[in-house]
């Protein structure tokens, strides 16, 4: 079999922004047309600046597009997807337009308001939607004329992934997908498919595979038994740019696990390493920022008797710096009050417990009260940490949790948090056993983030300081 080529994943990302970015453009030229009897006179003025405001708008759009999720997986996404998707982002630009535009515009009765919105927002959502017909069009041309293929490695070799290799090659809307090999799970096995793609070597040559070969997708066709298998291959691409894609049993269907996007295709559990819609990432980083600045600007006030308490207390500076593993698991710097005498570790790292003597009469008081993690909003604002997430760790702990949890791992797909699922619901942990019991509820929070779910983290944190059951 030919081996076509792989997809330009961001070669599709340019000609969409540069499709949406005239579309963009055109909205605009649309939208002044209608509008100009209703803006004030100095508002219809053809000049220089209307250039500027044309791609202005037309940023405007595309970062809506962008926060609806259209840029992700482009090669992956149906038409009617496409579209719908589209079309709730347009949606929802028109409703913000409409509450800005209404104060520039002279005084109309509710129905004109209504009928020249009406107007705007059917105009533009066409040109949207037809550029974005556009783009779905060169995809489905190039993956066709050009052979042009999402490159995937099938990972089985029994009867199961036989299956599900035959249904590839059958159905059309998989025709873009070119399983380039398959692992081997039972070396004793060979499967029917072994003389149209080769063997790329067991699970531990996986990885190497993966990135090698500039593979997109990993197709998991093994039984719903063999769940240390499933673990090991999910815990392997966790942290690649790859989707990981597992066939379902009759329980996961029956639970409804299982999330169709196309009548025609194969059933399968998407995995994908991002964990909520970019909007809500987009929010939950502004809602970082206000929160961490606020904080910091209150407790200014403050750091001076802390600092001032900190030093009479014990020699040692004010701040202790510790470097933590987070997103990706790459390192950085965190910095809390230090609470804790400059030799509590010399004899290696441990973990703080109840009645700990290596901690300060005052850091006692910190810790109670939560104040000491108070200078990790810097981390916040630089970039290392979030609010919410799971907590950072030092590699030593680290790697002990991994050999004995190795789904400890996937907690790296985030960056860490300040507070945490984890910390709510487990408090702090003492030992190797309680940090991975407490790991449980940080992964739980990983299949659930959501911005709701963060507040309702941070309000719960809020009630624990208030409390004062810290250690």
């Amino acid at each position: 079999m030919e081996q076509p080529k792989r997809i330009n994943i961001q070669r599709l990302l340019f000609i969409a922004l540069f499709f949406d970015f005239i579309a963009g453009v055109l909205v605009f030229i649309t939208t002044s047309h209608i509008l100009r009897f209703l803006l004030p006179s100095d508002a219809k003025t053809y000049n220089f600046d209307f250039a500027i405001r044309a791609i202005t708008f037309s940023l405007c759009i595309i970062f809506v597009l962008y926060l609806s999720g259209q840029y992700r997986q482009l090669n992956n996404k149906g038409l009617v997807k496409i579209l719908l998707h589209t079309l709730g982002a347009m949606v929802a630009f028109w409703i913000i337009a409409a509450m800005l535009l209404i104060n520039l515009m002279t005084p109309k009765t509710l129905p004109e308001y209504i009928t020249i919105f009406l107007k705007l927002s059917l105009s533009s959502t066409t040109i949207i939607l037809a550029f974005r017909l556009v783009i779905y069009s060169y995809i489905v041309l190039a993956t066709d004329f050009r052979k042009l293929a999402t490159y995937a490695i099938l990972v089985g070799n029994n009867q199961k992934a036989e299956t599900i290799y035959n249904e590839i090659k059958r159905i059309p809307h998989h025709r873009n997908l070119f399983i380039i090999g398959y692992i081997s799970i039972d070396a004793s096995v060979i499967p029917s498919f072994s003389h149209e793609i080769k063997c790329l070597g067991n699970i531990n040559a996986l990885a190497s595979n993966i990135i090698d070969k500039h593979t997109q997708e990993v197709i998991i066709a093994l039984e719903s038994t063999e769940h240390k298998t499933i673990q090991k291959v999910l815990n392997i691409t966790k942290n690649l740019d790859v989707i990981t894609r597992i066939t379902p049993d009759l329980t996961d269907i029956m639970e409804g696990t299982v999330k169709m996007n196309n009548i025609k295709s194969i059933p399968f559990v998407t995995i994908h390493n991002h964990t909520m819609p970019v909007w809500q990432m987009f929010l939950k980083t502004v809602m970082d920022v206000i929160f961490s600045l606020s904080a910091l600007i209150v407790f200014l006030f403050f750091l001076p008797f802390i600092a001032l308490a900190i030093k009479l207390d014990s020699k040692g500076p004010i701040f202790y710096h510790q470097e933590r593993h987070g997103k990706n698991m790459q390192p950085f710097k965190m910095i809390k009050f230090r609470s804790m005498y400059t030799t509590a570790e010399s004899n290696g790292p441990l973990l703080s417990s109840i009645g700990d003597e290596r901690i300060t009469r005052v850091g006692k008081i910190l810790r109670q009260w939560h104040i000491d993690e108070i200078p990790q909003f810097i981390n916040v604002l630089k970039g290392d940490m979030s609010i919410v997430g799971p907590r950072p760790e030092r590699k030593f702990f680290i790697d002990q949790i991994s050999v004995l949890a190795p789904h400890y791992t996937h907690l790296f797909k985030v960056k860490p948090g300040i507070t945490s699922w984890g910390m709510v619901k487990y408090g702090y942990a003492e030992n190797i056993e309680q940090m991975i019991e407490r790991s449980q509820y940080d992964l739980l929070y990983l299949e659930n983030m959501t911005l709701l779910v963060d507040l309702k983290i941070m309000a719960y944190t809020l009630k624990s300081i208030i409390i004062g059951d810290g250690k």
